[in-house]
């Protein structure tokens, strides 16, 4: 059995290595987590006002607006999109 010094030691492990993981992951995003979020809301209003009309419409009116990179924001949303769906099959 470990001692607590131990433990303690492969808790710091284990937090470093995560916030390592976060930040690879944010460094993966097409944009700022803000802007993800900015676009998100911005969506989620237009489905509310509008409903879904089965397009990327109201996507690529927002990143136009902010001047965002349609094709690197579009390609990563359909890169998550895919993930989910094959994880959702597993």
């Amino acid at each position: 059995m470990p001692s607590n010094e131990e433990k303690k030691r492969r808790k710091e492990l284990l937090r470093t290595w995560e916030q390592n993981e976060h930040k690879q992951q944010e460094d993966n995003l097409p944009v700022g987590k803000e802007n993800l979020i900015s676009l998100f809301v911005w969506v989620d209003d237009k489905w509310a006002e509008y409903g879904c009309d089965h397009t990327l419409r109201y996507t690529i009116e927002f990143l136009r607006l902010h001047g965002l990179p349609e094709e690197r924001v579009v390609d990563w949303l359909f890169g998550v999109w895919r993930w989910l769906r094959l994880r959702s099959f597993s």
